[in-house]
């Protein structure tokens, strides 16, 4: 069985592990809303930040977001050979969500729960999300 945690290290630093899994996904929050992408992606070989930002639905994902939140949801930002990327937190989620799948499994079970308690839902064995009578 895997564990999530979530933990503060510091005022500015996040880290999400996943013991025995992929180890832990840093999230660096600085100019409040914004997180240092490639030091989530460190620890994944396989996979980079210019492989998700081209998925049809991220990009679709990054205009819904950027509207809602009135600026950009990456920055790249670029100078002599060096260069950052920059996400908004909430790009970030869905980008450590592709990164981890037992992070994205947890998410969803975050949302679910919130869902299940706002509006007293539940969930029924045939998947229908229902309400409690």
């Amino acid at each position: 069985m895997n564990e999530l945690n979530v933990r503060q290290d510091d005022i500015n630093d996040f880290k999400i592990s996943v013991s025995n899994t992929y180890g832990e996904i840093p999230f660096c929050l600085v100019e409040e809303d914004m997180v240092e992408a490639g030091f989530m992606e460190r620890r994944f070989k396989d996979k980079k930040i210019h492989d998700f930002i081209k998925k049809e639905n991220v990009k679709d994902f990054m205009h819904e977001l950027s509207s809602d939140i009135f600026g950009p949801a990456l920055v790249k930002r670029n100078w002599g050979l060096g260069s950052e990327t920059w996400m908004h937190k909430i790009l970030a989620l869905k980008y450590a969500a592709w990164l981890n799948p037992s992070f994205e499994l947890w998410v969803y079970k975050q949302a679910e729960k919130i869902l299940s308690d706002e509006h007293n839902l539940k969930w029924e064995d045939n998947l229908v999300l229902q309400t409690e009578e």
